[in-house]
């Protein structure tokens, strides 16, 4: 398509310097737009990945698990279950804040 297209912008380009008449250029254009309806269109698919999407549980499960193990490094680093649960809480909910920011966009 893209030959088709620089073709007729070459075959414009003489027909305004003169090398070739108004009728010559009428004659070949017919011709590559005869071309262009003869090509076979082929339609462009995605490809279909064999990862499955994930499921609920399994984003609820693994944020489950990093809640827990984050709250319990926190915990072991700072000596405070409390300030660790606050702390981990907090980052949950900016993460869910930006999670369902990003889904609005």
């Amino acid at each position: 398509m893209n030959a088709v297209l620089e073709e007729v912008r070459r075959l414009n380009a003489a027909r305004q310097r003169g090398e070739i008449s108004e009728r010559e250029f009428a004659r070949i254009r017919v011709k590559l737009e005869g071309a262009i309806r003869e090509t076979d269109v082929v339609t462009m698919t995605p490809a279909l990945s064999d990862t499955p999407e994930p499921k609920l549980w399994h984003i609820a499960l693994f944020m489950a698990l990093v809640f827990s193990i984050g709250t319990t490094l926190v915990a072991l680093l700072i000596g405070n279950w409390n300030i660790a649960l606050t702390f981990a809480v907090t980052v949950f909910a900016a993460g869910t804040v930006h999670a369902s920011q990003k889904l609005k966009d």
